[in-house]
């Protein structure tokens, strides 16, 4: 999850100072006046912090059941999936967000925001951040049913 929340910061980051120095030519507006632009931006912004902040939550949790010597119990196990695989497709979507605001140059393969949206799609493919099973079996797992998942 650190590798997709790196990537979505790193547009995040890209995107900022595009819109801080980019004029729309078509209606000659600045970046006081791309009001569209920073709403894109801020949704992704604060989609990023939430995906960092659950994953970070997750990860202190896990450091300390391992220096007291305690197993992560099946619920936890199915949350800190659920957790990862939801931290990956939100940063997916943020990073896709921002993409039709950045300019018809930001579709060039030398563009970084263009880099961060192929690398955030191709990360959204892996196993670990597959919704559907992740939350299929957080879902089981609160709900008393039997492991399927053999990620969890």
């Amino acid at each position: 999850t650190g590798v997709a929340i790196g990537i979505a910061q790193g547009a995040l980051e890209c995107f900022r100072e595009r819109l801080a120095t980019k004029v729309r030519v078509t209606a000659l507006k600045g970046a006081d006046q791309q009001v569209a632009a920073q709403l894109r931006y801020s949704a992704s912004a604060a989609e990023v912090d939430a995906a960092e902040i659950l994953v970070l939550r997750d990860c202190d949790e896990m450091t300390a059941s391992a220096a007291a010597g305690v197993a992560a119990s099946y619920e936890a196990r199915a949350r800190y999936r659920r957790d990862a695989s939801w931290a990956i497709q939100t940063c997916a979507g943020a990073v896709a967000r921002l993409q039709p605001a950045a300019g018809g140059h930001a579709i060039f393969d030398e563009e970084p925001l263009q880099r961060a949206l192929r690398d955030i799609q191709a990360f959204s493919g892996h196993i670990v951040a597959d919704w559907d099973a992740s939350a299929e079996a957080y879902a089981r797992a609160m709900t008393g049913l039997p492991k399927v998942d053999p990620l969890v």
